[in-house]
């Protein structure tokens, strides 16, 4: 039996039999997990007003044998995120910033830069942070990190250095940059200018506390914005249930 304890955000929770709690919950040290807490319904020591979803905990936890299911022996709340709960347009943010960290980072894939994001991300958006700026700092920073960064340094058809000057397209279906010279913008190919493309590399590659700070114009953040959006539902796939509720 291996014992753990870990900072943990609690990803969702599921009432399974007559007083247990099944629990989603996203540790820095060991990735998305699932584990059981034994009685969590009826617990009024144990789990006190601790698994909430979106909610910053430290837990317990144990495995009898590796790779079969964990059991949760208790949790403190570190921060419940309240902020997250007062309006809609921040309660649907919150959700899809979860439900696009479990399709990039898979049961027990361990990224602890994920982890630090999303509770960046999550701590913004509770303190009354632009939500437009969460959601892009957030999508392009946990793309890459995924293994899906834009790839911005040169055109991918004629192979020629991008040197910051002068506008470029995005090539979804790539994920990569043209110059004006091989593409032409169109609804599906978003154009992209020196400032845009700048600011999408940084937000790409850079720690949140650099990246909150970043002096992008309205019109930039509506530019990167659009492109993110394109990027993520090609690269993964699938409809997000909170991506609608979106501005």
């Amino acid at each position: 039996m291996q014992h753990f304890r870990s900072d943990a955000i609690i990803m969702r929770v599921k009432e399974y039999r007559e007083s247990d709690l099944s629990v989603t919950f996203l540790t820095r040290d060991k990735g998305l997990l699932r584990g059981t807490a034994k009685g969590g319904r009826k617990s009024t020591r144990r789990f006190v007003n601790c698994l909430e979803t979106f909610s910053l905990v430290l837990m317990d936890y144990h495995v009898k044998t590796e790779g079969k299911t964990y059991f949760l022996d208790s949790c403190r709340l570190v921060d419940p995120f309240p902020g997250i709960r007062e309006n809609f347009e921040s309660l649907s943010l919150a959700s899809y910033v979860l439900e696009l960290l479990e399709v990039l980072f898979p049961m027990n894939v361990s990224e602890p830069r994920a982890f630090d994001l999303a509770k960046a991300t999550l701590g913004f958006i509770s303190r009354g942070g632009d939500l437009r700026k969460a959601r892009i700092l957030f999508e392009g920073h946990i793309m890459a990190l995924g293994g899906y960064a834009i790839e911005l340094n040169k055109c991918a058809i004629c192979g020629r250095r991008y040197t910051g000057k002068g506008d470029g397209v995005i090539l979804v279906e790539k994920g990569k940059l043209s110059c004006l010279k091989c593409s032409r913008p169109t609804e599906t190919h978003p154009l992209l200018p020196p400032k845009a493309i700048s600011g999408l590399r940084a937000i790409q590659g850079g720690a949140w506390e650099t990246l909150r700070h970043l002096d992008l114009s309205p019109q930039d953040l509506k530019w990167i914005g659009h492109t993110l959006k394109l990027h993520v539902a090609y690269r993964i796939g699938k409809r997000f249930r909170s991506a609608k509720y979106l501005q």
